[in-house]
């Protein structure tokens, strides 16, 4: 009798578990749905772990590049073992430029990708971006630069569009030296990246510069001029970056209103 007990009380205890496990799966599930369309399951985990952000600019810039190295790590986990990895500094329009050079292999003549960091042109450094860089290298099998442009509030607009054009002049002169072909140039970047992957496509065409043969535009900031599009409505708030944020952004790099509507602050 007591043996059949025992037996009953476990019993309940799993199903009541496997209630509460679907329970916690189906609250999990509807964060999934917003009011404009579905979200990637885990990005929705995410956001509603990530709670409110505090209003931009009240976090110390040192804190708020610190937490971001963080997350990319927590995110991405251990970084993929390439064959070379390699950090440089290189010529740049006021001084030394950061770059990491990543190597899917070691053969020559390999395409080359140019990478431009995302972070609101305030936050990410070549730590930060590890991780994707390695993983773009691997998967893409180009070699990738990671280039670590000047960052506000220390260095207003044009200085990142300046860093990021003389690394891509340097990679394209130096592409034999780095085992890259130079008629296989590529340019990419997410968020303030993928503006200035943007722009310095806009500067090689207006100067004659490096051939680019293809851009990699991941989410990027391209219109600084207007940001009263339904789309800036739609998702101001509670996606953590937006309506405050993006002008938070956008004041920071480009003080002087009269720069937002340069192709080379909008393009």
């Amino acid at each position: 009798m007591a043996r059949s007990r025992v037996k009953h009380v476990f019993l309940i205890a799993g199903v009541l578990l496997l209630l509460a496990a679907a329970s916690g799966a189906g609250v999990v599930y509807s964060w999934t749905f917003t009011p404009h369309g579905r979200l990637d399951l885990l990005f929705a985990v995410g956001l509603k772990l990530a709670g409110s952000p505090p209003p931009p600019g009240t976090t110390p810039i040192e804190e708020e590049r610190a937490a971001i190295r963080e997350v990319m790590r927590l995110w991405w986990g251990e970084p993929r073992p390439l064959p070379r990895v390699e950090d440089r500094r290189i010529p740049g329009p006021d001084g030394e430029i950061p770059i990491r050079i990543y190597w899917p292999s070691l053969g020559e003549r390999q395409p080359i990708l140019i990478y431009y960091h995302g972070g609101g042109f305030r936050l990410g450094d070549l730590d930060a971006y590890d991780p994707i860089c390695r993983e773009l290298a691997a998967r893409s099998g180009a070699i990738v630069v990671s280039v670590a442009y000047r960052l506000v509030p220390e260095h207003v607009y044009p200085a990142a569009v300046a860093d990021s054009y003389a690394a891509l002049e340097w990679a394209h002169a130096h592409a034999a030296d780095i085992g890259g072909d130079p008629d296989r140039l590529a340019v990419g970047g997410d968020s303030a990246g993928g503006n200035l992957a943007a722009v310095v496509s806009l500067k090689a065409r207006d100067y004659s510069g490096p051939p680019i043969a293809f851009q990699l535009l991941i989410y990027p900031v391209v219109d600084f001029a207007e940001m009263e599009t339904e789309s800036h409505k739609l998702f101001a708030n509670g996606y953590i970056i937006g309506g405050a944020a993006h002008e938070f952004t956008r004041d920071s790099y480009l003080p002087n209103s009269a720069d937002r509507r340069h192709p080379y602050a909008s393009p």
